[in-house]
């Protein structure tokens, strides 16, 4: 959080082999040779994996696109409420390639406004108020406080938009925009 030095929004500057070690599981590596001959030769289309190394960077930003229009059930995960155009804003930055930091004040607002960052406050101001003494917080807070963040009875997690369809946080982009690629690439 408020890491502005990261080199975001930036493609084409990573080797395949970077990409396909990413993540727990390394999804990317899944990725078997696509063969066009394969479906022709009696092979089942399911069975069919493209090489998405191979694919050019329009193709895959129109993926991108199309998973805030209609990847479940002819619902996209961006399609109600003030942020529902943010995930197309930010996947536009991402295809200019110019680099830089992305922000957008509705996502701002709605992470402002989120029930996980009131709790995650309220409960930060606890762990402040349970450890000042005459004024003062002790040299070492941040360990303290990570700690106390950190307590499965105390603490609270950093504030994040649910992925629950209950939530009404999946269909808003938020999820799609913010969450899940950073924290994959970061196991």
């Amino acid at each position: 959080m408020g890491d502005l030095s990261t080199p975001d929004m930036i493609h084409g500057d990573e080797t395949r082999e970077k990409i396909e070690s990413y993540g727990f599981l390394q999804p990317f590596k899944q990725s078997r040779q696509y063969d066009p001959n394969h479906e022709a030769q009696g092979g089942s289309h399911s069975s069919l994996s493209e090489d998405q190394f191979k694919l050019p960077p329009t193709q895959h930003f129109e993926r991108m696109r199309s998973l805030a229009n209609d990847i479940f059930l002819g619902l996209g995960f961006s399609i109600q409420g003030e942020t529902k155009n943010v995930f197309f804003k930010m996947v536009d930055k991402f295809q200019r390639n110019e680099g830089g930091y992305f922000s957008d004040p509705n996502l701002t607002k709605a992470l402002k406004e989120h029930a996980s960052t009131a709790n995650f406050h309220h409960t930060l101001i606890n762990c402040l108020s349970e450890n000042i003494l005459n004024g003062v917080l002790p040299d070492n807070i941040e360990s303290l406080s990570s700690a106390y963040m950190s307590d499965k009875e105390k603490g609270a997690d950093l504030p994040k938009f649910d992925a629950d369809p209950r939530s009404g946080d999946l269909f808003t982009g938020t999820v799609l925009t913010v969450h899940d690629i950073w924290s994959m690439l970061n196991r």
